[in-house]
């Protein structure tokens, strides 16, 4: 059910030519501005069920208000030009800058207090929202300026620049500028920087102010902190094979300190002016190499809090719904491994459950989050394309599937939101925060935090967090939520168990204003009757579900909410509400949670299927005749007569089947390598895997195997529901971007033909491998391990004479005659420890190829040189005698 708004006076004047334009963060789920867009299909009569709005002005006739982008009023964004919206055109070009077209026309004014030209209709800047003055100067009408203020003597030629679209962007000869890098703005005197003077939005700091975030005493330190630049933060990753060496460099550094609440010392933290001052430029630049080669992450304090609140189990399976760019699915692999044994005399003990790393953005995905989650080495691992609120519960009718192994012991929602609590690291909040930016969010949320509850596992915990000071897109969403399941069936858990000691944090509020949208600093409801009907629809929905509740237990469970304030940790703002699951929610719509998500009608709640994805509500989850879990009006599978495909006759064969289609994002086709695979056979007797492993290979178009990744139990069982369900979902519904660690790859026809196996080690693969196998692996001192590094090539003659100095020898010999004769083929290599080197060597090994020419390397050159600088730091040098000895004849 949407509340429907009706403009009236100058807001109705420019509500027609008004553009749409998107806000929040686009980050996962759908895209944020979406959330409520109706579609042509779904446009009804206005007339049936819309709703009234009481509203209450509060601050006199000003009609201030965002327009979807900055504090701009309706209409400010200009009105669409060649076939256009404005709203990606604001600030310059064509679409005006703050006038609409560019065109000054008869009626604009000119602020007194900036200097800007304003709309006729506006009764307030929309840069100062200074209100209009009585007798305000009107412009000189123009055909060409379009500049914020009125256009001096000789501004002509930048006029017509201007028009051109470029903003003036032109050389003398015509010719364009290059585009310039973007480079976040900060708060100070610097190029592109804001000062904290002009930090100014009336209208939010009314907002909140009205909200009561804090009491009076506190609103001026509050405000005060998010008018300073945010601490640089970052946290050391737990599996790298620098991370010793990284604390101990962090700790030699004065500058930077320990972050007190997070745990052993794996989160530091650095004032922004100290960060960012020339004498630190050496500091700097080792922060952001060791950055880039994983030993440490950037991540902003407060959004560390949820992985450790989430608390994820070794076997737990973890769903990330909306992940990019994947800072928080990093820390939830790392808590996931973290009683991981990598002891390499006795046996390994690696974390058994999966990590589905979703989220809606293919680029995303691919571009940021996947380059980031390689660095990690997980078998638990695997990246989807979803909408966040279609996710299905993949375990349907007549699957052999078990139940259990369909829904999430763990999920995280990290909604997208307005990001106003980001201010101290965005500066530019203050110019695009609107009150819309809620209102439109609101929905979204909700529909991500009900999809995840169906997803959730009875006993399972949930974390819904956002980086807003918005109680529409927190405690609202919460509320909602609650009232729709029962506080029987979920509840919030109480955080005094869950914060780690050190951090400061605030209660959930009760009571909240919601916004009228139209601007105007207005509230709805604010005398508590609930609005009347209209016959007006607006784009701008009101939902129920926004306004607070008066129930006793939902106002118990608001107060274990968790709220993280600015100046209260020296961070930015947060969000984070603690979910556990006591009953199964089939069904479980309360007659409160009916009434807040209808327009007075009970709608079917077992409305929907699997395949047709519907996010508008949890989808219902029922119990089949196999205990499997499915929703109801699933399609049936594949009739028993279809065309067997090429997959299906090979399963048919005896090989193993071959997944293909639409549920890989480039249609890569894979399937599952059985113990007696004959490659399996290949691999377990040529590298002596210890541990079976779980083995999935990816397919060349020939059908021939090229790729081998391991995965963990939990992982294949997600796959395996995945796969069984791929007939029955709607295309395209969850596509596969990644999974798995990478452990195997075939050599190429012709190539090394004298190799004992045709199959090498990836790098990527090769930190788990060493746990698991063994046969062919080899450790080198720390000089010759260099050397190796830098040449990318050891010779034979060089390497057998050094064989007295190599741990491991035995493996790479063959297992007849007398052990001494070398086996060719693919080779890990690793350092040896040393008291002196400060580095974790259980975790730093390299992709070798042993061949007649000797030990050459398969990494990346990039990744190489990060190992080699890493050794170089420690002081290892490379060894002289090896580097002139490589050519020497062997003796």
């Amino acid at each position: 059910m949407d509340v429907e708004l009706e403009p009236t006076g100058a807001v109705a004047d420019a509500a027609a030519a008004e553009p749409t334009v998107s806000s929040g963060h686009a980050k996962n789920g759908r895209p944020a501005g979406d959330a409520d867009r109706p579609s042509k299909r779904a446009k009804t009569d206005a007339s049936e069920g819309d709703i009234a709005l009481d509203v209450v002005d509060l601050a006199g006739p000003a009609e201030t208000d965002g327009s979807g982008s900055g504090t701009h009023p309706v209409g400010a964004l200009g009105e669409r030009s060649g076939g256009q919206r404005g709203g990606r055109s604001r600030g310059r070009g064509r679409g005006g800058s703050g006038m609409g077209s560019g065109r000054v026309r008869p009626g604009d004014w000119t602020c007194p207090a900036c200097q800007v030209n304003c709309f006729a209709s506006k009764a307030a800047c929309f840069k100062c929202h200074a209100v209009k003055p009585v007798g305000a100067v009107t412009c000189p009408p123009s055909s060409s300026h379009q500049g914020d203020g009125p256009m001096a003597d000789g501004d002509a030629a930048t006029a017509t620049a201007m028009a051109d679209g470029d903003g003036g962007a032109r050389r003398s000869d015509g010719a364009k500028k290059p585009k310039k890098a973007y480079k976040r703005g900060q708060y100070g005197d610097g190029d592109g920087d804001m000062k904290p003077d002009d930090c100014q939005n009336a209208a939010m700091e009314h907002y909140y102010k009205e909200q009561h975030l804090v009491d009076d005493a506190e609103w001026d330190a509050l405000i005060a902190s998010m008018r300073t630049s945010l601490p640089l933060s970052v946290r050391v990753s737990k599996m790298r094979p620098e991370r010793p060496s990284v604390i101990s460099h962090l700790h030699r550094v004065p500058t930077i300190t320990p972050i007190e609440w997070f745990p052993d010392d794996m989160a530091w933290r650095c004032p922004h002016d100290v960060y960012h001052n020339s004498d630190n430029a050496e500091f700097k630049t080792w922060i952001q190499e060791t950055n880039a080669s994983g030993g440490l992450t950037f991540q902003e304090e407060v959004s560390m809090l949820p992985p450790l609140l989430l608390a994820p189990e070794p076997d737990s399976t973890v769903l990330d719904m909306c992940a990019a760019p994947g800072s928080k699915t990093l820390e939830l692999l790392e808590e996931m491994h973290a009683a991981d044994a990598w002891d390499l005399e006795g046996p390994p003990v690696l974390a058994s459950g999966a990590v589905v790393a979703n989220d809606f953005s293919a680029k995303r995905v691919n571009n940021i989050m996947l380059p980031r989650l390689r660095k990690m080495h997980s078998p638990c691992i695997v990246a989807t394309v979803a909408n966040g609120a279609k996710i299905p519960v993949l375990a349907l009718p007549g699957d052999a599937t078990d139940a259990s192994t369909a829904l999430f012991d763990r999920i995280l929602v990290d909604a997208p939101c307005s990001g106003d609590g980001t201010i101290r690291k965005e500066p530019m909040v203050w110019r695009r925060w609107n009150v819309k930016d809620g209102v439109e969010l609101h929905a979204l949320q909700l529909k991500l935090l009900s999809r995840a509850i169906a997803l959730l596992r009875v006993g399972g915990r949930l974390v819904y967090s956002t980086c807003s000071l918005n109680p529409l897109e927190n405690e609202a969403v919460v509320c909602a939520a609650l009232k729709k399941y029962g506080v029987d069936r979920v509840e919030l858990e109480p955080p005094a168990a869950l914060i780690p000691p050190g951090l400061r944090y605030r209660p959930g509020l009760r009571e909240w204003k919601v916004p009228d949208p139209r601007g105007g600093e207005r509230w709805l409801n604010a005398d508590g009757a609930f609005p009347e009907p209209v016959t007006y629809k607006s784009k701008q929905p009101i939902k129920p579900s926004m306004f607070p509740t008066q129930a006793p237990e939902l106002l118990e469970q608001l107060d274990r909410c968790i709220r993280l304030l600015p100046h209260d940790n020296d961070a930015g703002g947060f969000f984070c509400a603690v979910f556990v699951k006591r009953q199964s929610t089939a069904g479980a719509w309360t007659d409160a949670g009916k009434a807040a998500h209808t327009d007075g009608e009970v709608k079917d709640a077992t409305a929907g299927t699997v395949s047709d994805g519907m996010a508008t509500d949890a989808l219902p989850i029922v119990e089949s005749e196999l205990g499997c879990t499915a929703a109801k009006g699933a399609p049936p599978p594949p009739k028993s007569g279809a065309k067997l495909s090429r997959a299906a006759k090979s399963a048919d064969d005896g090989e193993p089947e071959l997944v293909e289609g639409s549920i890989f994002q480039n249609k890569q086709r894979f399937r599952e390598l059985s113990a007696d695979h004959a490659d399996c056979h290949d691999l377990l007797k040529f590298y002596g895997l210890a541990v079976p492993l779980m083995l999935f290979s990816f397919t060349d178009k020939t059908d021939a195997d090229r790729k081998i990744v391991a995965v963990s139990r939990g992982l294949r069982d997600w796959l395996m529901n995945l796969v069984g369900a791929k007939g029955r979902l709607k295309f395209k519904q969850v596509q596969i971007a990644s999974f798995g660690l990478r452990v195997f790859k075939r050599l190429s026809p012709g190539y090394a033909t004298h190799c004992g196996s045709r199959w090498r080690p990836c790098q990527e693969g090769t930190p788990m491998l060493a746990q698991v196998a063994r046969r062919r692996k080899i450790q080198l001192k720390p000089a010759d391990f260099l050397t190796l590094l830098e040449e990318k090539h050891l010779g034979i003659e060089e390497f057998v004479r050094r064989r007295d100095d190599v741990v491991g020898w035995e493996t790479i010999t063959m297992t007849s005659g007398d052990g001494q004769n070398l086996e060719y083929g693919g080779v890990i290599v690793g350092l040896q420890p040393s008291d002196t080197i400060e580095i974790d060597c259980g975790r730093m090994w390299v992709s070798a190829l042993l061949n007649t020419a000797g030990l050459d390397t398969f990494v990346s050159k990039s990744e190489l040189g990060g190992i080699a600088k890493l050794l170089r730091v420690a002081g290892v040098q490379p060894a002289a005698v090896a580097r002139a000895a490589a050519a020497a004849p062997m003796q």
